[in-house]
């Protein structure tokens, strides 16, 4: 059995394309899935997923717009026009891919969900965005606990 992609993956994976071509970027590194899941943060905010990764980040006392200056800032190349067609998943993105669906079918859901896809890339361990995570506290285990603790929520619920 394999995991598919819920409504809420497949929405962060066009914003991350978005991002990478708004960075001028021809591969679609991990950050710019996590810059993807800041902007569904951002945009889907009435979500319980949203809301659920909102209070994460507060909890550990980061805003979303402060994590995402921080990688804008850091990782920003030649704003020229890249053509969606030209960005291609990095070894390292398709990792995290892999990753965010055995996570779902280790917890026998058949899609892979929003807290999955975070859970992995704060587990790759060889991100960029590692460096990040650290300076905030962000730890697998610590998030893993805080989605058990909030469990009780519907994590693909558009309501709340």
């Amino acid at each position: 059995m394999e995991a598919k992609y819920s409504g809420e993956i497949k929405n962060i994976l066009s914003y991350s394309y978005e991002e990478a071509a708004r960075l001028g970027y021809t591969r679609l590194e991990p950050f710019h899935l996590f810059l993807g899941v800041l902007r569904f943060v951002e945009k889907d905010s009435d979500r319980v997923s949203s809301k659920v990764i909102r209070d994460y980040f507060f909890s550990k006392g980061v805003s979303v717009d402060e994590i995402k200056r921080k990688i804008e800032k850091s990782y920003t190349r030649d704003k020229s026009l890249i053509d969606f067609n030209e960005i291609q998943p990095s070894p390292l993105t398709e990792k995290v891919l892999r990753l965010t669906t055995l996570m779902a079918l280790k917890e026998s859901d058949k899609e892979a969900k929003v807290e999955h896809l975070v859970y992995a890339l704060i587990k790759n361990y060889d991100s960029v965005l590692d460096k990040l995570f650290r300076e905030f506290d962000i730890y697998t285990l610590d998030f893993a606990d805080f989605i058990k603790k909030n469990e009780n929520l519907n994590m693909d619920d558009g309501d709340m």
